[in-house]
């Protein structure tokens, strides 16, 4: 997938209508396994245990991962200086961060105050953004024409990653909140990096 992330785009020689091909089924599966905030229900009744808060207080993690997303505006300014792969990355760094940390919270092996913990939600939040502004970049360098059919498209996935984790989840461990944690933190690196 990095090659078609790095790739020229169409008219700049090598086989673009390929690769254009190639970059929406790559954007596709960026979508499926990035949708991470689509299952904090799952795990979020652990964490309100865990960090020993009420049901306000755990709503406003929730809010939190909402929040973060109000500053992917920023993904928009990384891409002026960045290439697109270093933002792919660092979209997958923020969020093992974010997801990883609180993974390590929720499974007894770090403790952090709840502040923190507040913030690492605004940084998994964040996270999702980038994700998607390397994924509409992508369709919109590859689809001038169709442009809107190929964002719907790779956006529809987005949904399905809470059911691909739940899946995940039953066949390795049924009763592992956590799990979902480790999956948000780990599995859109591995989608970015395969």
């Amino acid at each position: 997938m990095m090659a078609t992330l790095a790739a020229p785009g169409p008219g700049a020689g090598g086989g673009g209508e390929g690769r254009k091909w190639a970059a929406l089924v790559a954007t596709i599966w960026i979508q499926a396994f990035t949708g991470t905030n689509f299952d904090f229900s799952a795990y979020s009744s652990e964490l309100k245990s865990v960090l020993g808060v009420s049901q306000v207080q755990l709503n406003y993690l929730a809010v939190a991962s909402d929040l973060g997303k109000a500053v992917g505006w920023s993904s928009g300014l990384a891409l002026l200086c960045l290439p697109l792969p270093v933002v792919l990355f660092a979209a997958a760094g923020m969020g093992l961060c974010g997801y990883g940390i609180q993974w390590l919270v929720i499974t007894g092996r770090v403790t952090l105050p709840y502040f923190s913990v507040f913030l690492l939600c605004l940084l998994a939040g964040c996270s999702i953004c980038w994700f998607n502004t390397v994924c509409f970049v992508l369709c919109i360098r590859g689809f001038s024409v169709n442009r809107s059919l190929a964002l719907s498209l790779t956006v529809s996935f987005n949904g399905l990653s809470a059911a691909l984790y739940t899946l995940i989840v039953k066949a390795v461990e049924h009763s592992s909140q956590s799990l979902y944690l480790l999956l948000n933190a780990t599995v859109p690196l591995a989608a970015s990096a395969a």
